[in-house]
């Protein structure tokens, strides 16, 4: 299962389409395909049309990723560049997609927290009663066996 199968399908009611920026549906939905003129895409973070995420007004309260302050991003830090850790094993001098250590051993499992295994794997009972497919927002099964998926 991978993150994008376990995750619920937000209420349509609650989002706004990324198409066309029209409240009550999502991108995949939209009545207008989705498209919407290139300048006048919607925001991923507030929503509103005619800038990208990165250039959001709203987005102030999001800390940096090089010095951990709020009001600017990674790219314009003023402070000097720290060197960036491996999200594999966190060390520094390399990149998740270069890692030398085998990703297997650090991936954890989103069923007991252990290590070394993936959730579907899992030793531990795995109840996906309560889980919600991502597709038709049910319990008790997830996309990749969605009975409605066609």
């Amino acid at each position: 299962m991978d993150a994008t199968e376990h995750t619920p399908a937000a209420a349509s009611t609650d989002r706004k389409c990324h198409g066309c920026g029209e409240a009550g549906h999502l991108r995949r939905d939209c009545p207008q395909g989705g498209a919407a003129p290139r300048g006048n895409a919607a925001c991923f973070a507030c929503g509103k049309p005619g800038h990208l995420k990165r250039d959001c007004p709203n987005n102030s309260g999001r800390a940096c990723h090089n010095c951990g302050g709020t009001g600017h991003l990674r790219r314009d830090c003023p402070e000097e560049e720290r060197p960036r850790a491996c999200h594999n094993c966190g060390e520094t001098g390399h990149m998740r997609r270069d890692c030398p250590k085998d990703v297997q051993e650090n991936r954890k499992c989103h069923n007991c927290g252990g290590t070394g295994h993936l959730r579907r794997d899992c030793p531990e009972e795995n109840d996906t009663s309560t889980d919600k497919c991502y597709h038709c927002n049910e319990s008790g099964h997830w996309a990749r066996n969605c009975p409605t998926k066609q």
